[in-house]
Parts: structure tokens; sequence; C-alpha cells
């Protein structure tokens, strides 16, 4: 049951999955308009689908605590060359933080890093997860 509430979860922050902030996307599109700059966010080689089946399957709700409705916001960094590194959970529930953190740990495939004035460059990614414990 655990699990189906998991894969629920997961699907369900897709709606409300937002990468950047609305200045930032004016100012992307200004920029791109004008021929100016076209800079690309980091991506998960096949898509944030992909990434969110490889987190769904990389997920242990084995050790998760506590009962209600929990989020927490991983944040990472995604070097030059696609490589993760930095990994923090901020959530008010501690196991579920952990779980999600060693989840995104776990998954194998390789991102493509973000692209600013046409060269790879370091950037952060943000992925919310909205859990529902019983």
């Amino acid at each position: 049951m655990k699990k189906l509430i998991l894969l629920f979860a997961i699907i369900f922050i897709g709606f409300f999955y937002g990468q950047t902030t609305e200045k930032t996307e004016e100012i992307l599109n200004k920029d791109a308009s004008n021929s100016i700059d076209q800079s690309v966010h980091p991506e998960f080689q096949g898509g944030l689908p992909a990434f969110r089946n490889a987190f769904s399957e990389n997920f242990d709700s084995d050790n998760l605590k506590g009962k209600g409705v929990f989020k927490t916001q991983i944040t990472f960094t995604v070097d030059e060359n696609g490589n993760v590194s930095d990994l923090i959970a901020k959530g008010e529930n501690i196991s579920l933080n952990k779980a999600a953190v060693n989840a995104v740990k776990k998954i194998k495939g390789k991102w493509n890093p973000g692209i600013l004035r046409g060269n790879p460059v370091k950037s952060t990614f943000t992925f919310p997860v909205t859990m529902n414990l019983q």
C-alpha cells in the first residue's frame, strides 16, 4: 500500500513541479527572443518522467515514520559533466528526507548539464516530493 501511495504522490507532484521562477522564465524568454543568450536547465536523460520513474523505483518506504501528509524538497547540484552532488532534502519528516536522498543517490542515469551562453555550467536542480503516510 505504501508503494501505491508513493507512486501516486510522485505522479501528483509532477503537476506542481516548477524548475524556474516566473522571473527567471521571463529573463530566459527575453534573452532567447533577442538571440542574446539561450539558457538550458539541467535535464535527466529521458526527461523528468524518466527521473520520476527512477526515483520511484529506488525509493524505499520501509523505514518511513509518522502519519499524515509530508513534503520534502530535494536539491542537488548537476556539474558540467552531468554528475550529481551536494544532495540535500528539506522537510519536516527526517525519515522521508533520508529515504528521498538515498533514492536519488541510487539512480544510475546521467544528467545533461545546464547550458549558459553555449557552455555547460554547474547548476542546481530541485525536486519536490509529497507523501501521504498511513
